[in-house]
């Protein structure tokens, strides 16, 4: 029963694109691994991965989807589909590739891509794994995209009095004054505060930014 399904695999799923005939010219990269190609990618906007019925996933396995730009290098995790969910819909419109550049081109242009779609058998809590990592990355994103101008306007002004409190730490203390019929100076009036201390502010406050972009609002 194994060695019937691992023949008949490559008959195992289907793609649809909005729009277009479903394709079914499935290609085996490898014992668990298949690529649809997708023609003139920069014009899709939906896609649906789906199982044609004929040949289950094996006991405990699913398969996960993933979707790469030319040249093939760096694959992106889309979701999954399993024997109890034989289907799943995907967007692709303004998805980046892995360098973070935008290649869903505007649809006058006159370039034809040709994307892949990537199919992966692996055992289901793996693909649970990838699932749940997948949503955190969503999160945090959506989280930066809802950013308010109050937000901006609290960081901001974190941001400078961090870097005052930090300046002021390295002022010494006013001098008293020299009589008790002359005012002492007001604090902190005329110091002088070196490049040095404020390029050190700068590194550290960058540094505690890269490990934990919230941490100023803790």
């Amino acid at each position: 029963c194994d060695l019937l399904v691992l023949r008949h695999r490559h008959n195992m799923f289907g793609l649809l694109v909005a729009g277009r005939l479903p394709q079914t010219n499935l290609q085996q990269v490898s014992t668990n691994a298949f690529t649809f190609q997708i023609e003139d990618a920069q014009d899709v906007n939906h896609l649906v991965v789906f199982m044609l019925g004929t040949v289950p996933f094996p006991e405990g396995h699913g398969g996960s989807i993933y979707f790469a730009w030319p040249p093939y290098t760096s694959f992106q995790f889309l979701g999954h589909i399993t024997n109890t969910k034989p289907s799943a819909v995907f967007r692709l419109k303004n998805r980046t590739s892995g360098a973070g550049i935008d290649v869903h081109m505007d649809q006058q242009t006159d370039t034809k891509i040709v994307a892949q779609i990537g199919i992966s058998i692996e055992p289901l809590a793996t693909i649970e794994q990838k699932t749940l990592q997948m949503a955190a990355t969503v999160a945090q994103t959506s989280a930066r995209a809802n950013i308010t101008v109050a937000d901006m306007l609290e960081f901001g002004t974190k941001m400078c009095q961090n870097l005052v409190d930090y300046a002021l730490s390295f002022t010494p203390s006013p001098a008293p004054a020299p009589s008790p019929f002359m005012p002492a100076p007001a604090p902190h009036q005329q110091q002088m505060i070196p490049v040095a201390t404020l390029e050190r502010w700068f590194e550290n406050f960058k540094r505690k930014l890269q490990m934990d972009p919230y941490f100023w609002a803790k």
